[in-house]
């Protein structure tokens, strides 16, 4: 995961986990990583996060050895790349948030079901980070999945209501409608996000940048959080101050060290403290 995402950086001088790889090796793996920080959670994806690690380890150990590795970190005797995907989709950011005392660096954003998902890494944040995903992959996917619920409307038109094969086609509709409400639902959500506009600064930290995203990513704290900010709690911090500017503004005028914080002494009405 580091290395897909640029946190680690094989091969490259005083890098974080730069490793002992031979040159070919760190060139094979520095190819792998994604300048945006950005990767989707979609077996049909070249971008899939989980075939992506997959291809990491094969370059690392071999394909041989990466299976077995994963079958043995894993506990699982199934197919490497779907029992990885599965790993990435349920126990692998619970296990990260706990390892990162709930101050993740890489943070999931999932659909509803758990059916499609968004992974970002902190440290790539940037203000068009949500509407590079929705263009680059929400999108595109909902487009795909729509044509997809089209295809089998016009085959069970052909094939009539009844007989196996008509029961059949019930099924998948069924459960193509349910899967493309999912992702219109998840990219509501996301562009809701989006429009907020946000200009993530890392001195915030991570659980204040991660608030505004408390309906997508499954972390508890992000909403107890985001309710604090809403509240006024954090009003030092530089996302309080460009979602309510005119309440952060007005605290300026009354307490020096926030508007010290924000750069506003301009607006501060109380006199600073005399020199001893």
């Amino acid at each position: 995961m580091g290395v897909i995402m640029g946190h680690f950086r094989p091969g490259i001088e005083n890098g974080v986990g730069r490793g002992r790889f031979d040159s070919k090796t760190a060139e094979q793996l520095q190819a792998l990583e994604d300048q945006d920080g950005l990767l989707v959670v979609d077996p049909t994806h070249h971008d899939d996060i989980a075939s992506k690690v997959l291809c990491a380890l094969d370059i690392m150990f071999g394909e041989d050895e990466a299976a077995h590795l994963v079958k043995q970190a894993l506990n699982t005797n199934g197919d490497p790349l779907l029992s990885l995907r599965d790993y990435l989709t349920d126990k692998f950011f619970k296990e990260h948030v706990q390892k990162y005392r709930k101050r993740p660096i890489y943070w999931y954003l999932r659909s509803a079901k758990g059916s499609y998902g968004l992974w970002l890494y902190y440290h790539r944040l940037d203000k068009d980070i949500l509407f590079k995903a929705l263009l680059k992959y929400v999108e595109p996917k909902i487009r795909l999945e729509e044509d997809r619920l089209k295809t089998l409307r016009g085959r069970r038109e052909s094939v009539g209501s009844s007989g196996r094969e008509a029961k059949q086609l019930e099924k998948d509709i069924d459960r193509q409608e349910q899967f493309v409400s999912e992702l219109r639902d998840f990219e509501e959500k996301v562009r809701r996000a989006a429009n907020l506009h946000i200009d993530f600064d890392l001195n915030d930290g991570v659980i204040l940048n991660i608030a505004p995203l408390w309906g997508l990513v499954p972390l508890r704290e992000a909403k107890i959080y985001w309710e604090a900010l809403r509240e006024g709690k954090y009003d030092w911090s530089y996302i309080a101050y460009q979602l309510w500017p005119e309440r952060v503004e007005e605290l300026c005028r009354k307490d020096r060290s926030i508007a010290i914080a924000h750069g506003r002494e301009d607006l501060c009405e109380v006199e600073p403290p005399r020199p001893r």
